[in-house]
């Protein structure tokens, strides 16, 4: 029997650069929901602290990641004639190669910069949650559900696997035909062809494989996720549904912006039944392995 291949034009740029409280209450969530893991996490998060950590993640993640974009490109040789002035050369460098040149993709970005700039990203994405969880004097296990058990590996990455070679490609059978086909994983392709040495390869694994998905769903299915659902008025579909968009506008992708988004609701799902971060994170390392098999296979 031969494994099915991956049609690379159907797979989405892996994710690089909220969790569920315990037993249901108030009647907020039907009863296939509702039964979850006793260890789930039970402690609740008020919606302005929540959504002031949630602002605050993502603005220092950015302005983190310009600053230390501009300051590595300004050590090297990529625009000798950029104008004088740090503020001018720096503003001048971030702004050629993150848009004008087409992004980090880009092929004159490398790719350990690439690596290098997920760190003050994660500085942002990953100090938030932990702010919170310290401010409310709690641990991330319990206010998000970080926690992980032995078949958390084989529902997750069945989850995210799924997601990646069968609803991805459904999704977008319907939008090719309006809009005409596109290749999704230009942007994917473009950042695994960087990864031409043993270097790359391991760096292109902690970033895609490691970072990412620990980082990413604590973020969104845990300090996100959290947030919303701690606002009486939403219900668990408004939470799935709003969680999922947030995540997806955040990556800032248009044409993969269906894709995450569908990722997104598949994760918390997981969360919704399981009350952990557990499975949601290793639906995370399968999407985007998925992606990365198929590309540097191809």
């Amino acid at each position: 029997m031969h494994a099915r291949r991956v049609d690379p034009r159907f797979t989405v740029r892996a994710t690089a650069g909220s969790a569920r409280d315990g037993p249901a209450t108030g009647g907020r969530y039907p009863p296939a929901v509702a039964n979850i893991d006793p260890g789930s996490p039970a402690r609740s998060l008020a919606t302005r602290t929540g959504v002031a950590a949630i602002v605050g993640g993502l603005g220092i993640g950015i302005v983190l990641t310009a600053i230390v974009a501009g300051a590595a490109l300004a050590s090297t040789d990529y625009d000798a004639d950029a104008p004088t002035g740090p503020g001018a050369y720096v503003g001048r460098v971030v702004r050629q190669r993150l848009i004008d040149d087409g992004g980090a993709t880009a092929p004159g970005f490398p790719l350990w910069l690439i690596a290098v700039l997920q760190i003050p990203l994660w500085v942002g994405l990953l100090g938030a949650p932990l702010v919170v969880a310290r401010r409310e004097g709690a641990t991330l296990r319990d206010l998000y559900g970080l926690r992980f058990e032995r078949r958390d590996v084989g529902v997750g990455m069945a989850a995210g696997v799924a997601t990646q070679i069968v609803v991805v490609p459904l999704l977008y059978i319907p939008l090719f035909w309006l809009l005409g086909e596109r290749d999704l994983s230009q942007e994917a392709r473009a950042l695994t062809d960087k990864a031409a040495s043993p270097v790359g390869v391991t760096l292109l694994v902690v970033v895609v494989l490691l970072g990412a998905p620990l980082v990413e769903e604590l973020f969104f299915r845990g300090l996100v996720f959290k947030t919303l659902e701690s606002d009486t008025r939403l219900g668990p579909s408004v939470v799935t549904a709003s969680s999922a968009v947030i995540f997806g506008l955040a990556h800032l992708q248009i044409l993969q912006f269906p894709a995450l988004v569908a990722f997104g609701v598949v994760a918390a799902l997981l969360v919704h039944r399981y009350g952990r971060l557990g499975p949601a994170i290793w639906a995370h390392v399968g999407f985007n392995l998925v992606t990365v098999v198929a590309l540097l296979a191809a």
